[in-house]
């Protein structure tokens, strides 16, 4: 009978796949039955038929391009370890196997060389040996542990990289990265294959396979502050939102940004295998500890695991049982049995996080607004007016970013019925997807729903006696379905702004030089000169929201200003007014200053004015109160702010004198009380 030319095999004892080992230092290059997916890239083998025939056969691992054979001459070892096959039976090396059906199904392959069979070794839970490939034996094993299932790979259905809904897949059947196998193994930074890279999304939300949780950090707790921890219940979340930024030195590699404090992840000092967010700037020397590269793994479709590049281990949810419980912990070198070191990708910029209070208007320019028609609470693109009290909805987020949304007039949810939405349910649970939307963005202030029950865009729709419904039965984003959203929202304030100093970071720090000036002396005697320099001091200021959408909305503030000064960020200036959230303010001073030298006889000496321009990142909560278009005011408190301001500090006069041999002499003065230049 003959063999697929590429195939998975799978145990008829413990019903697992044989997979390539790729991590492990001890065991790298092993064959074990321990892979869950059948279409995983480590789970794929080539036969070739041996060139003398007989019904014997090479088998070649496709991850690593390598022949199946002993590990050395004293073991009875299988692993994927040889460059050409072996076809002389004298030799150790030797890679023929013999394929024995058992039925039409499963089958043996014995060692041609050794004439064992290759069999499940069972060495016991712990035991890193444990279920790999080992051919012990000439006696047929009498649990089954030498009987494999054939499944011909080209008959598996595979498909290219797609986001549905928010999750990210992955092309079926191909490697995040590849390395050559050596029986001593390779240290972590082995080349990768360029051909078999997979591109993340440039923000993701990380999600546990074990518990089902999100990864968020941890902002309160003093001694776990900084710490990451699969313990989020929300896919929306300013703590849930991290950054992928693609290392400058490539292969793949990462760093890792979350996206609340602006800091990269990184190991602590004080226990160096916890992962925490805590280096402000990105460190790809694979030599130090505060290395920040990550190597992102794919598992399967839709998950994916991150290997610390400098330790070569693991990121882990590390089940401890105390208040470190679930946090990210890079341990261990072998991927965790329980599948605790893997995440489901997902995509932000899937997300689309919606105003609470909103109108939409459709393509006709008119207002969605709520219509009995037939004796049914219909929604029909029908007012001109956004303060007419129908047009109002009020927009509810789920924990996987999906929305439901309100009537204001009927008070009751949407709901898909058949295809036409009314505002007619009560029910208080995201339980029915017929009262369940995906908002997608379009453009500007133009977002698309998909209803999740049967997966169409809702559009403005003529038919049945209706005129200008929303209804939900098209596949693709057409005019129709284009609804342009508007905040019902007449004034707004924002106030009680709390920056979180313990999570700001200093960055992009540069010395500039402000001003030169020279001091003449042109007497035979040290003469005292005062210099007076001028310069330009420009800042820039931008308050925005990592998660809620502003829709242009402009606001009035009250709030503290953070500045650098002294290489610290302390709160100083005060900004009034009214503020667009996320557009940059911008200032500039001309700044007088004097300063005196005392200059040598029939010499000019050169007084230049140094600075240090830095940029930082201040997370921060606020109180927002809006006014809505109904006179109803709204309170709430948010938690997603982050500033991020630019301006000079550490001001410093460099003197020298001018000549073929220049003396400096440097002069450090600290900045005035409002963070900028030196004190006359």
């Amino acid at each position: 009978m003959a063999l697929p030319r590429f195939v998975v095999l799978k145990s008829d004892y413990n019903n697992k796949y044989l997979r390539y080992i790729e991590a492990d230092v001890e065991v790298y290059g092993f064959l074990q039955f321990t892979e869950e997916k059948v279409m995983s890239p480590y789970a794929k083998f080539e036969v070739v038929m041996a060139k003398r025939g007989k019904g014997l056969v090479n088998i070649r691992c496709c991850y690593n391009k390598k022949y199946w054979v002993r590990w050395s001459e004293n073991h009875y070892w299988i692993v994927a370890g040889a460059d050409e096959p072996e076809e002389d039976k004298s030799k150790w090396s030797c890679t023929l196997f013999e394929p024995i059906y058992v039925d039409a199904k499963t089958i043996r392959f014995r060692h041609v060389q050794l004439g064992h069979y290759a069999c499940l070794w069972r060495m016991g839970e712990g035991n890193i040996y444990d279920l790999c490939l080992f051919a012990g034996s000439n006696a047929h094993d009498r649990d089954h542990c030498d009987v494999c299932t054939i499944i011909d790979w080209e008959s598996l259905s595979f498909k290219n990289m797609y986001i549905v809904r928010n999750f990210l897949k992955i092309l079926s059947g191909r490697s995040c990265r590849s390395r050559p196998w050596s029986r001593r193994p390779s240290p972590p930074t082995a080349l990768r294959d360029e051909t078999s890279k997979v591109a993340l999304p440039r923000f993701v939300v990380l999600k546990s396979i074990y518990n089902g949780k999100y990864l968020h950090y941890v902002k309160e707790d003093v001694q776990m502050h900084g710490f990451l921890q699969f313990s989020g219940d929300e896919v929306v979340s300013p703590y849930a939102k991290y950054e992928v930024e693609m290392a400058k030195s490539g292969r793949g590699l990462v760093n890792i940004r979350c996206c609340y404090n602006n800091k990269y992840w990184v190991r602590r000092p004080q226990n160096p295998y916890w992962i925490v967010a805590e280096a402000d700037e990105p460190e790809e020397d694979i030599s130090k500890w505060s290395c920040t590269l990550f190597d992102p793994i794919c598992v399967d479709a839709t998950t994916i695991r991150f290997r610390h590049v400098q330790l070569g281990h693991y990121t882990c949810l590390w089940r401890t049982g105390d208040m470190y419980d679930s946090c990210l912990f890079a341990g261990s070198n072998v991927p965790d049995r329980d599948q605790c070191d893997v995440c489901t990708i997902i995509d932000w910029e899937s997300l689309l996080i919606l105003p609470k209070h909103v109108a939409f208007k459709g393509d006709n320019g008119y207002y969605l607004s709520s219509r009995m028609i037939e004796g049914y609470p219909y929604l029909q693109f029908a007012s001109n007016d956004i303060g007419d009290p129908t047009v109002g909805n009020e927009v509810f987020t789920t924990c996987d970013g999906s929305v439901r949304i309100k009537s204001n007039y009927f008070g009751k949810f949407w709901r898909r019925s058949p295809n036409w939405i009314w505002a007619d349910s009560d029910e208080t649970s995201s339980n029915n997807s017929d009262t369940l939307f995906w908002p997608i963005k379009v453009d500007n202030r133009v977002i698309a729903l998909r209803n999740l029950e049967n997966n169409k865009f809702c559009k403005r729709l003529s038919t049945e006696g209706k005129t200008d419904c929303l209804n939900a039965a098209i596949s693709t984003i057409s005019r129709e379905a284009r609804l342009e959203v508007e905040e019902l929202v007449l004034s707004r304030t924002i106030y009680n702004v709390n920056y979180r100093l313990m999570d700001a970071r200093i960055y992009n720090q540069s010395v500039l030089t402000m001003a030169n000036g020279n001091a003449i002396n042109r007497t035979q005697e040290p003469s005292t000169v005062e210099v007076k320099l001028q310069y330009t001091e420009r800042r820039s200021k931008t308050w925005n929201a990592s998660v809620s959408l502003k829709l242009g909305i402009k606001a009035s503030i009250q709030t503290g200003v953070p500045l650098i000064a002294d290489g610290k960020i302390e709160i100083q200036a005060e900004f009034k007014g009214e503020y667009q959230w996320g557009q940059t303010d911008e200032s500039s001073t001309v700044v007088e200053t004097a300063y005196t030298v005392t200059v040598p006889p029939m010499t000019m000496v050169k007084v230049s004015l140094l600075a240090t321009k830095g940029s930082c990142d201040v997370p921060f909560s606020y109180s927002q109160r809006d006014t809505l278009i109904n006179g109803q005011q709204i309170a709430s408190t948010i938690d997603d702010g982050v500033y991020t301001g630019i301006n000079c500090y550490n001001f410093q006069y460099e003197t020298g004198q001018v000549g073929t041999q220049p003396r400096l002499t440097r002069h450090t003065y600290r900045a005035g009380s409002d963070g900028g230049g030196p004190d006359p």
